[in-house]
């Protein structure tokens, strides 16, 4: 990238949500996108501004339901 002096990587995440039902158990509204070559889904915590990163117990590339409602 022009005029980036640091070195390090990026995340380009394909698929973002919003955990409207507090879900994960870090609050409502929780913007959560799916960690992009990574076994992970990254939480935004709005009050901190630092991710939390969660961790899937599953082979990288699972696509598991996001939006916390039971009834599908």
């Amino acid at each position: 990238m022009k005029g980036v002096s640091d070195p390090g990587s990026a995340e380009a995440s394909y698929y973002d949500w919003v955990d409207q039902f507090d879900t994960f158990g870090l609050g409502k509204n929780v913007p959560i996108a799916t960690g992009n070559g990574n076994d992970a889904l990254l939480a935004l915590l709005p009050e901190s501004g630092k991710f939390v990163v969660l961790r899937v117990p599953y082979p990288m590339g699972v696509l598991c339901q996001r939006d916390g409602r039971q009834d599908r």
